[in-house]
């Protein structure tokens, strides 16, 4: 009985314990597990409410890359991933699946020393990081975060980054490098998107229209810093002489001697006594 009455007692830590296990057991099981089936195809996958660092430790073991972040991965990276893939994908789509992910939630990876892999960071902070850089003519119909160098045939590129900027989405970036030069920082598929409105202003006609709304807008600027308003002036010893006078040839001359004589806003105030107000 003695026996028996140990067993009792222990009955209830044990199932504890045993549901502790299968709690461990069940949150490890959200790191995706991405298999391969015929011709190196990734199979289906469904993922729902899968943390981004879950799902970025399933991908970096999947495809054997290297991803570093600059912390722990559950403080660095904050987010989820929600994907139902019903068909076989190739590996490079899961990649772009990869970035468009960690784009989603406010992130990007910039190249590591050496190429060796990738760094996760805030895509604020990868824009100037190691990232790849294109010529205009082959930007890549990408998610990942790169920059591309465009030149303009007509536009300002001072003209057209500023009527750009309007249109860029958070966490990009259109620079002007040269007068006719732009650097465009984005994910590759955005990117191509904004070349396309950049097209419509890079014409002959638009050149010539944006031109003169800056000449008109320089020369409103001279005009106004030509305006300028008197708000104290101060004379010091101010002599005044009858010019009837000394048009005739008198030598004789009536003058006053003005020691000190000011005027704020346009209006005389006199200083001391026999100080000369404007007018008569």
């Amino acid at each position: 009985m003695h026996i028996v009455k140990q067993v009792a007692e222990y009955k209830i830590p044990l199932f504890a314990a045993i549901a502790a296990i299968l709690t461990v057991t069940a949150a490890r099981a959200a790191v995706p597990v991405f298999q391969k089936g015929e011709q190196g195809m990734v199979r289906p996958f469904k993922l729902k409410g899968v943390s981004l660092p879950d799902f970025v430790r399933g991908y970096a073991k999947f495809t054997g890359t290297r991803i570093e972040v600059g912390g722990s991965w559950e403080s660095e990276l904050k987010g989820s991933v929600n994907l139902l893939i019903n068909r076989p994908i190739k590996e490079d789509v899961l990649t772009e699946l990869f970035h468009q992910a960690l784009q989603d939630n406010g992130y990007a990876v910039i190249d590591g020393p050496d190429k060796s892999g990738w760094i996760i960071q805030q895509a604020r902070d990868a824009r100037d990081g190691a990232i790849p850089v294109y010529d205009s003519t082959e930007v890549p119909a990408s998610h990942r975060m790169i920059t591309v160098i465009h030149t303009l045939k007509y536009a300002s590129a001072d003209n057209v980054a500023r009527f750009m900027r309007s249109f860029m989405p958070v966490n990009s970036r259109i620079i002007p490098q040269f007068r006719s030069q732009l650097s465009i920082t984005n994910d590759g598929i955005n990117i191509q998107k904004s070349l396309k409105l950049v097209q419509l202003l890079d014409t002959e006609e638009a050149a010539k229209r944006a031109r003169d709304m800056d000449s008109q807008r320089d020369s409103k600027r001279v005009c106004n810093e030509r305006e300028h308003k008197i708000e104290n002036i101060t004379v010091e010893k101010l002599e005044i002489k009858d010019v009837a006078q000394m048009g005739s040839g008198s030598t004789s001359s009536t003058s006053t001697s003005l020691t000190k004589w000011s005027s704020f806003s346009g209006s005389s105030t006199p200083q001391r006594k026999g100080s000369v107000r404007g007018g008569k």
